[in-house]
């Protein structure tokens, strides 16, 4: 698991101004995804895009992943 700081694009999305949430998270917990999704849509109140860039290798068909699949 690489779990790291995010200084250099907390500077960049802070320097667009632009509204951000930082979480830190394990994407292999489906308790830590509620956890991000609950503070999301606190924070926004929707969610409008996903970047998954946890790297799994092979690559599946987003609806055919699972926590079953990443672990």
């Amino acid at each position: 698991m690489d779990i790291s700081e995010a200084e250099e694009t907390r500077g960049l999305v802070e320097a667009t101004r632009a509204e951000w949430l930082e979480v830190v998270d394990d994407v292999l917990s489906p308790t830590d995804v509620a956890r991000l999704a609950e503070a999301t849509l606190w924070r926004f109140g929707k969610c409008d895009i996903v970047i998954n860039n946890a790297g799994i290798f092979p690559a599946y068909v987003f609806d055919d992943l699972s926590f079953d699949v990443m672990a």
